[in-house]
């Protein structure tokens, strides 16, 4: 008879205990609802879908890549989206819990770069030519929802897969839009025009140099450096990126006009090719991409 109040206790320790997990399988937790569901990655540079993986399969029909190539020096500009389980695009996702996160095998290889704000979109920056991998992350808060099997990572030493600089093309970074072409200083060739707004500031503007061939580089850093020389100084100015974007700038509106922008290649401090100066128009247009980096 001693026994009763304890099989009893038992008895209701179980049934209640039965009660909380079923409550718990109707009412999952905020942290099961938030979970990210994703079944592969998209790799996006300008538009054009460069890399697709899904379930740890890299597809590689209509000119996509099985490798991540990238020189030493930064890669493109390139963004993430992922897929679903009917292999349809889905956009990363927006709540602040979640971030982009990644494992690298050598990471004295090569590194992510971002720029602020763009949680969603990197460039690779080779740090030295070799082979490595990469997997992609959905982090959320101190695990993961979703992984991506390893892919491959190439970092090149690109300096000698090109002749001396013919001209150069400038890009904006964000969309890959082609903003306006000089070539070497002399020839007097330039097409385009950087439009600045009067007294806000453009996106980031990359510098793509090219050879006779039309083959497209970026000078290594060191001993390479971008130089801006600004035609009147009163109407704009201009700012490098931060490091590691050693060959990408962004011009601020003073007041409303026309000047110019040449820009410059050193070499160890020395001037190196000065490219034909390009027209920038300051007057009152909008920024048409994300400056807020």
């Amino acid at each position: 008879m001693k026994r009763l109040p304890f099989i009893a206790a038992v008895i209701l320790a179980l049934f209640t205990g039965g009660c909380i997990l079923d409550d718990e399988k109707d009412n999952p937790s905020s942290e099961q609802q938030d979970h990210f569901e994703a079944e592969g990655i998209v790799l996006i540079d300008s538009g054009v879908r460069f890399f697709h993986m899904f379930r740890g399969g890299i597809e590689t029909s209509d000119g996509k890549v099985d490798t991540l190539v990238t020189p030493v020096g930064l890669s493109a500009h390139w963004s993430i989206r992922f897929l679903d389980e009917n292999e349809q695009e889905i956009a990363p996702p927006s709540d602040e819990n979640k971030s982009l996160g990644w494992v690298i095998e050598d990471p004295s290889i090569v590194e992510i770069y971002r720029h602020d704000n763009q949680e969603w979109e990197f460039h690779l920056n080779g740090l030295k030519a070799g082979e490595t991998t990469i997997e992609f992350r959905v982090m959320h808060n101190d695990h993961y929802d979703f992984h991506t099997t390893s892919i491959p990572v190439s970092v090149r030493n690109v300096e000698d897969s090109h002749g001396p600089p013919a001209g150069v093309r400038l890009y904006d970074e964000e969309s890959g839009t082609l903003l306006t072409d000089a070539s070497l200083a002399g020839n007097g060739q330039v097409s385009g025009e950087l439009l600045v707004p009067h007294g806000d500031e453009t996106g980031h503007i990359e510098a793509i140099f090219y050879d006779e061939q039309n083959r497209e580089f970026a000078p290594a850093v060191p001993p390479h450096a971008l130089q801006l020389v600004i035609g009147d100084d009163t109407l704009f100015s201009a700012e490098p990126a931060p490091e590691p974007e050693y060959w990408s700038f962004h011009l601020q509106g003073i007041k409303e006009g026309e000047s110019t922008l040449q820009l410059v290649i050193l070499h160890d401090g020395v001037t190196g090719a000065e490219f034909t100066p390009v027209p920038v128009i300051i007057g009152d247009y909008e920024a048409e991409t994300d400056h807020s980096h």
